[in-house]
């Protein structure tokens, strides 16, 4: 039987990852069925892109470890190489070209605008440098050079360029979208999540677990009742140790 070693973040048992990809990658094995994976805590220092997340598959208990980096070459691989099922089985070439567009606007537009409120605004980089899992003598030199880096990154890739009321613009229009694509059902393609239901849901739930963070988009996103929903019926079948996002969607 293969087994994985899930490189990300350090992250709380019963919480989300405070990186989006590292969140994506946990909830798609979570999604699978698949438990034989191990969170194994580090920074994108070690990490073979130099950023996280990044995992070790071993295929076999005899078979020396493979490394994989980038979430969706990943995901990619685990499905390719038959490790994972792949959960689109059984989507028609349209719903999946649908998938991957709404993953696309996912990851390239809502991230960058979300990762923009938590780092470019005081008051919500002041909650997010006091969260980071680093001893407190350190926080503030941690927090300042990764605000450093990010909002540069930002810059260059253009989102740091917008106005706060652009970004806002940005978060707002993607929750809209979202709201009204899950009129009527109960995930993206019907009865059964599939990868874009990984994706979306694995954004939601780290912009909520970040909470006064990014209250930009936690506002926006718990004012539709579709989306609250949507959280927590699929937190309650992937992470039902997630106690303190069902209280925030179910209102607790």
């Amino acid at each position: 039987m293969s087994s994985i070693k899930l490189y990300g973040f350090a992250k709380p048992q019963n919480a989300p990852s405070a990186s989006a990809y590292c969140q994506k990658i946990e909830t798609f094995l979570r999604a699978s069925s698949y438990d034989n994976y191990t969170h194994c805590p580090t920074t994108p220092y070690s990490a073979p892109k130099r950023k996280l997340p990044y995992i070790e598959l071993t295929p076999t208990p005899t078979s020396p470890p493979e490394t994989y980096a980038d979430s969706h070459f990943i995901i990619r691989h685990l499905i390719s190489s038959k490790t994972i099922p792949d959960p689109d089985e059984g989507l028609t070439l349209a719903q999946r070209a649908d998938s991957r567009a709404w993953i696309g606007y996912t990851d390239e537009t809502l991230y960058p605008a979300v990762t923009h409120t938590r780092w470019a605004r005081p008051d919500n980089y002041a909650v997010t440098c006091a969260s980071l899992p680093v001893p407190a003598l350190i926080k503030p030199f941690v927090g300042w050079y990764l605000s450093r880096r990010i909002t540069s990154a930002l810059w260059t890739s253009g989102v740091g360029r917008h106005t706060n009321e652009e970004v806002d613009t940005l978060i707002r229009e993607w929750v809209d979208a979202v709201d009204a694509r899950l009129e009527g059902v109960k995930y993206f393609h019907g009865d059964r999540p599939s990868m874009v239901d990984v994706d979306v849901y694995a954004f939601i739930v780290n912009g909520l677990g970040c909470g006064k963070g990014n209250r930009e988009f936690m506002d926006v996103a718990l004012g539709k009742e579709r989306i609250r929903e949507y959280v927590a019926r699929l937190t309650k079948l992937w992470f039902p140790e997630y106690e303190g996002i069902l209280k925030i969607v179910e209102g607790k």
